[in-house]
């Protein structure tokens, strides 16, 4: 097996694990639904960012999950090629940010756990 062919089989291998790492959070939560309690989610997630009763005892909370950060290019003032032939002005001074990650659970009125979701803000 020549180089190519090595980059494609760790290319391949980092993309399926990547993905068996989303699938197996979203089959946690799923696996979840209908047993997962109020109590449990405070005793794991701790106390709520928000937390929402309605009038037919549904309740709703949302859990930061993740706190967003900038992205990987580093920040930096002023030029960044002295090349004349380099047009250096179209780089981004900015680098875009990465929003939080939040996790909404609600739950019956008997205090199991009806649906979740992910959010990002």
């Amino acid at each position: 097996m020549g180089r190519g062919g090595i980059a494609l089989s760790v290319a391949l291998a980092a993309v399926v694990l990547l993905a068996g790492c989303a699938t197996s959070a979203t089959q946690k939560w799923n696996s979840r639904v209908g047993s997962y309690t109020v109590g449990q989610a405070l005793k794991e997630l701790g106390p709520p960012q928000r937390a929402t009763i309605c009038k037919d005892g549904t309740q709703c909370g949302e859990w930061l999950v993740r706190l967003g950060t900038r992205s990987s290019i580093a920040y930096h003032y002023g030029t960044i090629f002295d090349a004349r032939v380099f047009d250096y002005t179209m780089l981004p001074r900015d680098p875009p940010m990465v929003p939080d990650e939040f996790l909404r659970l609600l739950f019956a009125p008997d205090g199991k756990l009806i649906t979740w979701d992910r959010y990002y803000r």
